[in-house]
């Protein structure tokens, strides 16, 4: 996905103890970042960007920077971008338990369902608008065109310290040892959109024109579904998969030390960041319903193990 980074002259302009400029490569070539060696100096950093910047700006914490992109899961390989979005809107359509009322409707913008609560038979059950159901599967596991953001910096960094061991349908968090092979950094990025547009019939919806838009579930999904609460859970959906619009910078962290920021309380494990199924009503349900032998590129909600 094409983004637009933030280049040294804007960073350098960051005034704060701990920080740095550095240079990054990555295979869509070198960007500019700063590196944090100091709590303050992550917070004064991140905030300037929220500050200086127009929009509306986002956190997202990861373990490396990838290709340079930022790509919602289901868009990245090789694989033709029309089959794509048919499949998963198909898929959306099935899971909300209703075809499109409208024979000329795109199946995720009919006009006559997009307000409607899910069937209370559904996969996602009743309370669940359909605008919310894509992002939703997202949170919970399944590739969509959606792309998992926060808005606070601590989530921001807990994800970018762990790692996901997967075997089958079971999934088991892993905190990363700076003992382990691999880059012994963490990256926060701060993605901000320009404009903002919300929508009165969409709680929790906010459309970016030509950019893309952005949906808060604490809002848009009944409460009983409880990981959106404890992930804060933003998603982002970019205007036709490219990323125009998205204004990034990539901050950079030294991993012992984003580890010590995070310490060992409750909140901060895995326990609190991925509620289990005996509390998480909605997460249960998808476990119950959800048929593992249809749509298998779309990936599975896995049973999230105990984590350390």
């Amino acid at each position: 996905m094409a983004i637009t980074w933030i280049d040294a002259g804007v960073l350098r302009k960051i005034g704060g103890s701990g920080l740095s400029l550095c240079r990054l490569s990555t295979p869509a070539g070198e960007i500019d970042s700063l590196q944090a060696d100091s709590l303050p100096g992550l917070i004064q950093a991140l905030g300037y960007l929220k500050y200086r910047l127009s929009g509306s700006t986002f956190l997202r914490g990861q373990s490396s920077l990838y290709e340079g992109k930022l790509q919602p899961s289901l868009m990245r390989g090789a694989r033709k971008r029309q089959g794509r979005d048919e499949k998963v809107e198909r898929f959306v359509s099935q899971v909300a338990a209703w075809p499109c009322d409208g024979s000329k409707h795109r199946t995720v913008r009919c006009p006559v369902k997009l307000g409607r609560d899910v069937s209370r038979d559904s996969l996602l059950g009743s309370g669940v608008p359909h605008y919310a159901a894509e992002p939703l599967l997202q949170h919970y596991g399944i590739r969509t065109r959606w792309l998992d953001v926060v808005d606070n910096i601590w989530i921001a960094l807990w994800f970018a310290c762990h790692h996901f061991t997967t075997e089958g349908r079971y999934l088991h968090v892993v905190k990363r040892n700076i003992h382990d092979a691999g880059e012994d950094y963490v990256y926060v990025l701060s993605i901000t959109l320009e404009g903002l547009g919300a929508t009165q019939e969409c709680p929790g919806l906010w459309l970016f024109p030509e950019k893309g838009r952005v949906i808060d579930l604490r809002v848009a999904a009944p409460s009983y579904y409880v990981r959106p609460h404890a992930q804060h859970g933003y998603l982002i959906r970019p205007h036709a998969m490219e990323g125009t619009g998205l204004t990034v910078a990539a901050i950079r962290v030294p991993l012992m030390r984003a580890l010590e920021w995070l310490g060992s309380s409750v909140i901060l494990s895995p326990f609190g960041i991925y509620p289990p199924a005996t509390v998480d009503d909605g997460y249960r349900r998808l476990l119950d319903r959800f048929r593992h032998d249809e749509f298998q590129e779309l990936g599975t909600i896995s049973v999230v193990g105990p984590g350390y």
